[in-house]
């Protein structure tokens, strides 16, 4: 009565595989390209920001100049004429000149003033 060589269940069957289409590899290089490009136009700005786009000594020697103590020279007198605000510019001064006594300044010393 039925035909055999018509299975409603043979016809259905899918006797192919499916391959992948290629789009996660291009997400991905797309991605990796995404990155480059913001490490790219983010690292210069990151430098900048954090002042390591050339060399520190070479910064420190250009603002800094020499300063010959007068006499009655006070340390906070010499930060006052050298910096806006003087209680800044006397630790500036103490940094730049490690070791000396703020109370001990001797006329002809040399002072290295930051800029």
């Amino acid at each position: 009565m039925f035909d055999e060589s018509l299975d409603i269940e043979q016809m259905f069957v899918q006797h192919w595989v499916m391959n992948r289409t290629g789009v996660r590899p291009q997400f991905r290089r797309r991605r990796a390209v995404a990155v480059m490009v913001l490490a790219v136009l983010i690292l210069p700005v990151a430098r900048a920001a954090a002042g390591t786009g050339s060399d520190p000594g070479v910064e420190r020697a250009a603002s800094t100049h020499r300063y010959v103590v007068q006499p009655g020279d006070t340390l906070w007198g010499i930060a006052a004429r050298t910096h806006d605000n003087p209680r800044y510019g006397v630790d500036e001064i103490l940094q730049e000149n490690a070791g000396i006594d703020p109370g001990e300044l001797q006329p002809g010393q040399i002072l290295l003033i930051p800029g």
